[in-house]
């Protein structure tokens, strides 16, 4: 499953938009976007972070 899909599942939606942003998802080749977000503050997770932010152990 992509990471798009398995936020979308979670969440409802997905954005590609920078404003309001709460997290990126960087993968390998973030390029830009990692450096975008790290400049505005916004929390970087990879694929395994946003997996057990959203499936905490019990």
């Amino acid at each position: 499953m992509s990471r798009f899909a398995y936020c979308e599942e979670a969440f409802g939606k997905t954005m590609r938009n920078w404003p309001s942003a709460t997290y990126l998802v960087a993968g390998e080749d973030s390029g830009s976007k990692l450096d975008r977000a790290r400049a505005l503050n916004v929390p970087v997770l990879d694929e395994p972070s946003l997996r057990a932010l959203l499936n905490p152990p019990q």
